[in-house]
């Protein structure tokens, strides 16, 4: 359980200190009371709304040696009762706009506008507090997921910086996943297994005629004719395929099934094969017998160096440090915090998998945007 008590700081700071970013509110109940600008009473509902601290920490203990970073000292320009509406406020919003809209507000009568507005916001906001939505559950739950989000912004991310990951960590990377950066060029193929070579003559007549009737289902035919008539038992499920190799026959990159490498001869007719679809003109002879070979697909070589890719392996290990090193910080919070789980409650709990139609999401982008009146 959770113990809440109303903040010392106006609902205005609190807005300011979260930045109107909560877009999960879609509850039926605030629905039908709001109506049209429900949207605005819930963000400031949001904002608004009683901070908390988890059960054993006391709120008035809770360390509110940050909070003086939120405080707007900057020149008031509007009283909405007791909420002040601060020059800091306008630039805020002003900021969430683009370059041409903000300068439709030079002159004083658009700037008297975008004052009107924000008392609006401000009166539509206080109203939604003084009904009590700011004690609605997801609107306590969206609160904590912007303090959350503010955490993550301001406190973790100094935990972990890019200039810790150093050019060793990056060259290392780059040898352990060469492959990543450094490839030849491939070559995928089916092929279709004789253990004589009238038997694949037959055979690549056959599949001939078959093509020629249809052209545009060539590698749906030679599959067919594969599952069919192959000896390989290796490959005969799959239709033939041989996957991704090199000239050599070596397999290169992620295998989707087990298998043994093509013979060299198997792996030059098929790069000797310009088109996907593309079937040898003649019966290739390997030691396991005599194959009919078709181009399935192709890769292109590449060779990015180390100094090509530094950025971005960088990059990658910095995204990887920043999860980990949340994961450790988590870990250690729970290592201080008196944490039980009702396993047999947790068990009868039912998960509702049927699909249902979600209420509409809404996001504030800015309060300019609020509707002064419905028109028909």
């Amino acid at each position: 359980m959770f113990k809440t008590r109303l903040p010392q700081h106006s609902p205005h700071h609190l807005c300011d200190s979260v930045n109107s970013s909560v877009s999960a509110i879609h509850s039926p109940l605030i629905k039908r009371i709001l109506g049209d600008l429900k949207w605005v009473f819930i963000v400031f509902s949001v904002f608004a709304c009683q901070d908390s601290a988890p059960s054993g920490v006391s709120a008035d203990k809770a360390d509110h040696s940050l909070s003086s970073k939120y405080i707007d000292q900057s020149a008031i320009l509007a009283h909405v009762g007791e909420i002040k509406v601060t020059q800091a406020t306008v630039e805020r919003r002003l900021a969430e706009l683009s370059p041409i809209s903000r300068a439709k507000y030079q002159s004083p009568e658009r700037k008297r506008e975008l004052i009107d507005s924000l008392i609006r916001f401000e009166l539509l906001a206080g109203e939604a507090l003084k009904r009590g939505h700011g004690e609605h559950p997801e609107v306590k739950v969206a609160y904590k997921q912007a303090m959350v989000r503010q955490l993550l912004r301001h406190e973790i991310r100094d935990l972990v910086k890019i200039g810790d990951i150093s050019d060793q960590e990056v060259g290392a990377y780059y040898q352990e996943h060469l492959s990543d950066y450094q490839r030849p060029q491939l070559v995928r193929a089916s092929h279709i297994l004789f253990s004589s070579e009238a038997e694949a003559q037959a055979s690549l007549k056959k599949l001939r005629l078959h093509i020629k009737s249809d052209p545009k289902q060539r590698r749906s035919i030679f599959g067919d004719f594969a599952s069919k008539e192959s000896q390989d038992q290796e490959t005969r499920a799959r239709r033939g395929d041989l996957q991704y190799f090199n000239r050599k026959g070596q397999l290169i990159g992620d295998r989707l099934f087990p298998q043994s490498a093509p013979h060299r001869s198997i792996a030059e007719a098929a790069f000797a094969l310009t088109a996907v679809g593309e079937v040898a003109a003649t019966p290739i002879q390997s030691p396991q017998g005599w194959h009919l070979i078709q181009r399935t697909g192709g890769k292109r070589a590449f060779n990015r160096s180390l100094s090509d890719v530094k950025t971005e392996i960088r990059n990658h290990l910095f995204r990887a440090r920043k999860a980990n090193t949340l994961e450790d910080y988590v870990t250690d919070l729970k290592s201080k915090a008196q944490i039980s789980i009702d396993e047999e409650a947790l068990e009868r709990l039912k998960v509702d998998a049927s699909p249902k139609q979600r209420a509409p999401q809404f996001k504030l982008n800015a309060p300019l945007q609020l509707p002064q009146r419905h028109k028909p």
